[in-house]
């Protein structure tokens, strides 16, 4: 954790603290074969992902006694009992509330790097600024699931499942100005602020979390089942398994929400389907323990649909220590229309996609021999 008398000053109503900067080193994702590369012969494609950096950026935490109705910006619904609902007020005067009904769209990965960092954050602040502890309570939508419930309550979170207004001692955080750029390009909202400084807030919990992973594998191959799924995927958790990996599908329920995260701490060898499944890498202690640049302690291999391809996880991966790499499935006439010639960014964001082995053995090839960072020009 920050230490706030440094790193936080008051003004007026609200306390700023400066987040760091962080950077992303250079890597590769491996994409599926095509003529592209060779008239006469497909083969993989590799893509160079360039080295990244951020500049220092601010989260404005504000306390002020009133309403969520005044900082409400959801949509009107057409559900005539969901706006009676919302009509509704719950008054919690007393008590500290952050409303993250929209904060994070209700995934659960964004919970983990955006929603939940503010409110500990927050906690400390305002603790140290009243001189004693204070508790915050978290207003989720009432649809909230099961493991966003878990995950707040992992973190000693209590939540309130509404679409009533809520009053109560209010608290927001938020970014001035809004916009985080890296390399030239703007970061989603969710996260990019309070990256550079995860590490940190997760410190306590990443060494609490240890002691449950004793029996966890050392690789894991994390899969999905409802969406952005493997087409051949019996066949890529066949290959996976003769090489030692053992699959989990954390959408399934089976395990609780901090068991997931123990699996992922344990893990020495990630391969995975990009999303929320991959945020607890943060958790993991494997990169943290190595000098920074020396990423063997811990080795990610992600793997992207070409129809959505995204690259926070490969953030994450660099604020963990670990090394990052990426394989792409097959490209389709549909999705290069969707997304160059229609500019549908999020069309194919859950198409399920058909992957490659001999691209995904080179991903991995490429993972178990970079041991510390790569420098650029020397892939």
């Amino acid at each position: 954790m920050h230490n706030l008398a440094l790193d936080s000053f008051v003004i007026d109503d609200e306390t700023i603290l400066e987040i760091d900067p962080y950077n992303v080193p250079e890597s590769l994702t491996f994409a599926y074969p095509t003529r592209l590369a060779d008239s006469w012969m497909a083969l993989p494609e590799c893509i160079v992902q360039r080295a990244m950096g951020t500049g220092p950026t601010q989260l404005h935490i504000t306390l002020y006694t009133g309403s969520t109705s005044d900082q409400d910006g959801r949509k009107r619904s057409r559900n005539p009992l969901t706006e009676y609902k919302r009509k509704q007020t719950i008054d919690r005067r007393g008590d500290y509330i952050f409303d993250a009904r929209y904060e994070a769209n209700s995934n659960v990965g964004h919970y983990i790097v955006d929603t939940i960092p503010k409110i500990l954050l927050a906690r400390k602040v305002l603790s140290e600024r009243l001189g004693h502890d204070v508790k915050i309570d978290a207003v989720l939508k009432d649809s909230a699931s099961r493991m966003s419930l878990e995950l707040f309550a992992a973190f000693g979170i209590a939540t309130i499942s509404t679409e009533a207004q809520v009053v109560g001692n209010l608290i927001t955080a938020a970014s001035k100005p809004p916009e985080t750029y890296m390399g030239g390009r703007l970061l989603h909202a969710e996260g990019a602020v309070l990256t550079g400084c995860l590490a940190e807030i997760y410190t306590d919990f990443r060494k609490t979390l240890l002691s449950g992973t004793e029996q966890t594998p050392e690789k894991i191959y994390i899969s999905r089942r409802d969406s952005r799924t493997i087409e051949n995927e019996a066949e890529v958790e066949r290959f996976l398994e003769e090489r030692g990996y053992r699959k989990y599908l954390f959408e399934s329920g089976e395990l609780e929400v901090i068991d997931q995260w123990r699996v992922v701490a344990g893990a020495s060898h990630i391969v995975a389907i990009h999303g929320a499944g991959l945020t607890p890498l943060i958790f993991n202690p494997r990169g943290f323990a190595r000098p920074p640049g020396d990423l063997s302690g811990l080795r990610v291999v992600e793997l992207h649909g070409p129809g959505y391809y995204v690259d926070y996880n490969r953030r994450l991966a660099a604020i963990a220590n670990a090394h990052w790499c990426g394989v792409r499935g097959r490209i389709t006439p549909q999705i290069v229309r969707d997304l160059d010639e229609r500019g549908g960014g999020r069309v194919h964001q859950s198409s399920p996609f058909h992957l490659d082995l001999g691209t995904l053995e080179l991903a991995l090839a490429y993972s178990d021999r970079c041991g510390s960072a790569p420098v650029n020009g020397s892939l």
